[in-house]
């Protein structure tokens, strides 16, 4: 792991023209960012928070994507306090979930965590569909957020927003499933069940968003800074879901690297 300096992280976020006090969605990979100079480990997510407020402004909110896989493979009950991120969301992520002031969205496997100025709107939502109305992504998108990708590479498993995207198209090789199992805040059920937006898995769908980031980066919605050492990516909503529409209309496997090997007599049909 890299030796960086807190000043190095600054500058690398302000090659970005960040708009001051908005709504930000950040996926972090803190390996491959580094650790500050004179910084224990553990005191990262701490330290890139703190820098990622100086650059966004004080009154923005800033949110995370934390989704817990318990809840789907093993059946245990969502706790939007208590339930962990899953490790590969990455340490900023687990850091904002147990933050006192921070707020969590109602669907586990497509989960946002939030703290700022509108983060419990944001979060607190009257349904638990991962990407429907009144959902976290929803709202998010209707608020015309940034996506950064900080340490990040640009795919499927770091761009959760083309998920939201396949979901208001209506994708053939997604389906919505329900999950009968409780989810809970502060010892009271808020929800018997949930729904997420998954891929049918005996289709073997594989994603590339090559093409995708190529015609964002043309159009100057997906802007990249400079520097070698911290990859940092920012991505519009609400234009990136436009451009998004338009290519499935053209082309409604675009975000895969082939189309899927539909079979006549299983879901879906063809």
């Amino acid at each position: 792991m890299q030796k960086i300096s807190k000043k190095e992280i600054d500058n690398a976020l302000k090659q970005i023209n960040f708009k001051k006090n908005s709504c930000y969605v950040v996926h972090s990979s803190l390996v491959h960012i580094g650790i500050a100079n004179g910084v224990k480990i553990n005191k990262m997510p701490e330290v890139i928070l703190n820098i990622l407020k100086k650059n966004f402004g004080k009154n923005s909110t800033i949110c995370v994507p934390s989704s817990n896989w318990d809840y789907a493979d093993r059946k245990i009950n969502f706790d939007k306090k208590k339930s962990n991120s899953h490790r590969e969301f990455g340490a900023l992520s687990h850091y904002l979930t147990k933050k006192p002031n921070s707020f969590r969205s109602n669907n586990p496997l497509f989960n946002i965590t939030a703290i700022g100025k509108k983060a419990k709107f944001i979060t607190e939502g009257g349904t638990s569909n991962g990407f429907g109305v009144d959902s976290a992504w929803d709202k998010l998108y209707n608020l015309n957020a940034d996506i950064v990708l900080l340490g990040c590479d640009f795919s499927e498993a770091t761009f959760t927003f083309t998920r939201y995207i396949e979901f208001r198209f209506g994708v053939p090789y997604l389906y919505n499933k329900l999950f009968n199992v409780p989810i809970t805040h502060k010892g009271k059920k808020q929800f018997n069940n949930s729904i997420s937006t998954l891929r049918y898995l005996n289709l073997d769908v594989i994603y590339d968003l090559e093409n995708f980031k190529k015609i964002l980066k043309k159009n100057k919605i997906l802007v990249e800074n400079k520097n070698k050492k911290i990859k940092i990516t920012k991505v519009k909503m609400k234009p990136c879901f436009d451009v998004g529409i338009s290519c499935l209309k053209k082309d409604i496997n675009f975000f895969l690297k082939r189309k899927p090997k539909y079979k006549i007599d299983k879901f879906p049909l063809k």
